[in-house]
């Protein structure tokens, strides 16, 4: 065989490999509704729901509505975060129809914090519950969603829960970006281990992450990460240091948020969040990309390019990366369409995470909803995943 064979084969291995550890791994993960909901005579859990708004008055009213329709009745903390649109007028509207509704505005930003960070520490300090919900401003739960993670929390002995959620998608190009980045996600983090070994990375969720109030403030809150861009991960690590036990569960039909529109609005709302996935270092983004252009990329180009045994590896290659996506296609409701755009999968993901890195460096930091964090001093307060 030449050597074009051997790599095609070591791709067909990797693949295969990686794929069959994501659709039995997946498979363990325990689902939110399937869980039993706590009974009447159940002592219910003081929960504490704290959410950072900063122009959010589009998508803000939906989720906060959901939240206070809870059959867990938490305390709701909205805290708005310099909000210069319609956000102030809505959460005014809400309050007084809601008086369980608590809101705190933050008109400047201290020294040395992300603005999403400070927000969250600064509505924990004000919460009352025994437990912490942290979550975005366009997260929409079902009635019983939280009722059902505290209860869960209790019973299991967790400090920290984190929640997938479901992620609706109608753009096919944006659900064919949504597979291979739920895969690579699913690959790098293996959530379903979480809490079975100390030695597991933990796995922290913006939409859905619960933590125990005594814990979170024992291990410093989110003081201890002022400076994470990927500030969920980031807590969930910092538990975890902290002996925290933590878990994750599916939150299909519990949990949703419309995260992107579409490809580009991907692109856009990744910018700050990419390079510090791989600490800050070019080598690891460089890296990491050739290895997704080789698993997802090469396999579609190798069947047009190739001959012999090599073209029959990639082809087998194509055909389990599509029949990956299928089935995730089924469980998530993405449009079949998606299925089509599944060569350019790989590409786009790359172009995604090169293109985000270089902005970073050439604009020589982040700029989130309007602040500009200088690169070093993203680096001085990162964390490693």
């Amino acid at each position: 065989m030449t050597w074009v064979d051997w790599m095609s084969l070591a791709v067909l291995a990797l693949c295969a490999a990686t794929l069959f550890e994501v659709h039995l791994g997946a498979r363990r993960l325990r689902y939110l509704r399937d869980l039993e909901a706590p009974g009447a005579d159940t002592t219910p859990l003081r929960v504490s729901v704290v959410v950072p708004a900063l122009n959010e008055a589009d998508t803000l009213e939906p989720a906060l509505r959901s939240l206070l329709a809870s059959e867990a009745r938490p305390e709701v903390v909205v805290v708005d975060d310099r909000s210069t649109d319609a956000t102030p007028q809505v959460l005014a509207r809400l309050q007084a129809e809601q008086p369980r509704l608590r809101v705190l505005r933050v008109d400047r930003l201290p020294e040395g914090w992300l603005g999403k960070n400070h927000a969250l520490q600064q509505g924990a300090a004000h919460a009352s519950g025994e437990w912490l919900l942290f979550t975005d401003a366009d997260v929409v739960f079902e009635p019983s969603a939280i009722a059902r993670a505290a209860h869960h929390c209790r019973h299991a002995g967790l400090d920290h829960l984190a929640v997938l959620p479901d992620v609706p998608v109608r753009d096919p190009l944006l659900a064919s970006l949504m597979l291979g980045f739920q895969t690579l996600f699913l690959a790098r983090f293996r959530p379903w281990r979480v809490g079975g070994s100390a030695r597991q990375a933990p796995v922290g969720v913006g939409a859905f992450n619960m933590v125990r109030a005594s814990t979170y403030r024992a291990a410093g809150g989110h003081a201890a990460l002022p400076l994470a861009v990927i500030d969920d991960m980031a807590l969930a690590c910092v538990l975890h240091d902290h002996g925290a036990r933590s878990g994750v569960m599916a939150g299909a039909e519990m949990v949703r948020v419309a995260w992107y529109a579409d490809a580009g609005a991907m692109f856009r709302g990744l910018e700050k969040n990419l390079f510090a996935a791989f600490d800050y270092q070019w080598w690891r983004a460089l890296s990491a990309g050739a290895l997704v252009l080789m698993l997802q990329a090469w396999p579609y180009l190798g069947v047009l390019v190739t001959n012999g045994p090599a073209r029959v590896f990639n082809l087998v290659s194509v055909l389990l990366w599509v029949a990956a996506s299928a089935e995730m296609v089924r469980e998530t409701g993405y449009p079949r369409r998606c299925l089509l755009y599944l060569p350019l999968s790989g590409l786009m993901t790359v172009a995604m995470w090169w293109r985000a890195c270089w902005l970073t460096w050439r604009r020589g930091g982040v700029v989130w909803r309007g602040t500009h964090y200088p690169l070093d001093t993203l680096r001085r307060g990162h964390r490693p995943l």
